[in-house]
């Protein structure tokens, strides 16, 4: 796993803690890990476009539990 990766997990359980939405990441892991076992020549690509989706829908859901 990447520091990213690690990254990630710790913003969700800071946001979120350790509730329902784990599964979501869990399953976003486990498409990167196919990906990179898969060495694709994109690869890279898709897991840095998953990871970005990943943190811009972590950040605004943050920002609506806020506004909330």
């Amino acid at each position: 796993m990447s520091i990213i990766n690690y990254f990630m997990a710790i913003m969700l359980i800071r946001y979120f803690g350790l509730g329902s939405h784990l599964w979501l990441y869990s399953l976003g892991l486990h498409v990167v890990g196919f990906l990179e076992n898969l060495r694709l020549k994109y690869a890279t690509i898709y897991m840095i476009y998953l990871k970005v989706i990943g943190l811009l829908l972590c950040n605004l859901k943050w920002l609506d539990i806020q506004a909330g």
